[in-house]
């Protein structure tokens, strides 16, 4: 009892990104008395994004400040190289075939109205495409595809051909994410108040009303149920993606800002207080009424500052059990 076995095949392992510019690597089951911190990677700057690989135990960080995406091992949690992209990098993506990484910008000043292509097995940028003013959010459709939308507007980006500007969408957009299962690329424009579903070929196909200063777009683990929290409202709208149509507009107590998912809960976390409220997955079929409770986690909210770059609620070991992030 009390020794940690050479090859543990129960590991398990959570990454947490640090405003410091800090990776902390956690083992929330095991560790000691003492600590449960496994290592901690020091970036030596901000991070403004981040893909991870698990297949390949391989996780990657946007460093704008020095032009750089940082690659790091998940198995040893070391710093294996830095990846020059240039300009100011910050959302990544992977693309569908694990080769490349698509590298965005933040739009600030010093970064590119380019979209890089890095390929990963030689660390080197292989394209760049033309997308517009950043910030760049981007999302994966595909081996070779990803689409990039900015608030100049939404391309279309294929390797080995210039990226194909889809005219008609508008400007504005903010948040980009792929669903695998209804082959969509979903778009969020926070001051029209819209969502918006395209196809990989780069064809709309539907838009949603949500309200403008929605704080982003949450697929649950089908990829079926989209999830937009809008503070103002204080409500969470619901897409069934499976119909194409707006399934649930669920009132809530706080000001949602993001959602984190188990197998059968959204986490909704809010911006004041320390509650968060869960919205039972299987009450959101078609015909059913939104099952909502509200369970107490820290001391305060995100804030309405908040600048993380994902949901910070994660899924635990066991049946069930949860990890949510007090900042």
């Amino acid at each position: 009892l009390g020794r940690q076995a050479e090859l543990d095949f129960t590991a398990w392992q959570l990454a947490v990104l640090g405003d410091n510019g800090a990776v902390y690597a956690l083992d929330p089951v095991g560790g000691n008395a003492r600590t449960r911190l496994l290592a901690v990677v020091n970036l030596g700057g901000r991070v403004a994004g981040f893909a991870e690989d698990p297949g390949r135990e391989t996780f990657y960080a946007a460093l704008p400040d020095t032009g750089e995406v940082a690659e790091i091992d998940a198995r040893r949690w070391v710093e294996r190289r830095r990846i020059p992209v240039g300009g100011r990098p910050a959302r990544l993506a992977l693309d569908a075939s694990g080769a490349h990484l698509w590298v965005g910008q933040d739009g600030r000043d010093g970064a590119t109205a380019q979209v890089a292509l890095v390929e990963r097995a030689t660390g080197s940028v292989v394209a760049r495409h033309e997308a517009g003013p950043g910030p760049h959010a981007l999302a994966a459709a595909g081996a070779g595809l990803a689409v990039s939308a900015s608030p100049s507007g939404v391309a279309l980006l294929r390797a080995g051909t210039e990226a194909r500007p889809l005219p008609g969408l508008g400007g504005g957009f903010a948040e980009a994410v792929w669903s695998p299962l209804a082959e969509l690329v979903l778009l969020l424009d926070r001051g029209e108040g819209k969502a918006v579903a395209v196809r990989p070929d780069g064809r709309p196909v539907a838009s949603w009303q949500v309200a403008p200063g929605a704080a982003g777009l949450f697929l649950d683990p089908t990829g079926r149920l989209l999830m937009v929290p809008e503070p103002d409202e204080r409500r969470v709208t619901v897409v069934d993606l499976g119909r194409g149509t707006v399934a649930h507009r669920v009132s809530l107590e706080g000001r949602p800002r993001r959602v984190g998912f188990s197998r059968a809960q959204a986490y909704v976390q809010h911006e004041e207080g320390g509650r968060l409220s869960l919205i039972a997955l299987n009450s959101l079929v078609e015909g059913g009424r939104p099952a909502v409770a509200t369970i107490a986690a820290g001391d305060g909210g995100l804030g309405a500052a908040d600048d993380a770059l994902g949901a910070t609620v994660a899924t635990a070991p066991g049946d069930g059990a949860m990890l949510i992030a007090s900042p």
